[in-house]
């Protein structure tokens, strides 16, 4: 009986401590986005789009120009959210702002085919994040799949974060 007791005991106890261990690894990673200078984020932004898009030397140049703009701006968005300067909400909407202006600079660099890859792209990427519990897309019937410029993605992958 005493032995069973401690059997349990030791499966509750056991239970617990692998739930903490996975818990606090899903967070792994996370703030090593805002960690990179904009430039690496930059360089690792448009890597993460050549293949799929099929971009040319030209279109990554132009592409890390792109992001590396956008991401000067964030980085200067954040010091200015830390510093008190600006609201929660205020940092949200110029963030949406920089990533709307983001996402028209790279369509302006794509050929129709590219265009319609990167449509999917996003949308892949998208449902990802959502799968994975990173979207803040949560509310309900606010699911934006559609690529219009008004959608609620976060280019910066720091989850916007």
């Amino acid at each position: 009986m005493t032995n069973k007791k401690t059997l349990i005991t030791l499966l509750v106890l056991l239970t617990f401590v692998v739930g903490n261990v996975m818990a606090q690894g899903r967070g792994k990673g996370k703030g090593k986005w805002k960690k990179k200078s904009a430039e690496e984020r930059a360089t690792l932004l448009t890597k993460r789009m050549t293949g799929p898009l099929k971009l040319t030397a030209d279109q990554q140049t132009k592409a890390k120009a792109i992001h590396l703009t956008a991401e000067n701006q964030m980085t200067t968005l954040r010091a200015d959210k830390k510093a008190g300067k600006l609201t929660k909400e205020d940092a949200r909407a110029k963030r949406k702002e920089i990533n709307k202006t983001r996402r028209q600079g790279i369509k302006g660099l794509l050929d129709d085919q590219q265009k319609k890859r990167y449509k999917k792209w996003r949308k892949n990427r998208n449902r990802k994040g959502r799968r994975k519990g990173k979207g803040k897309k949560g509310k309900a019937g606010n699911d934006n799949d559609n690529d219009n410029d008004n959608d609620n993605d976060n280019d910066d992958d720091n989850g916007g974060k």
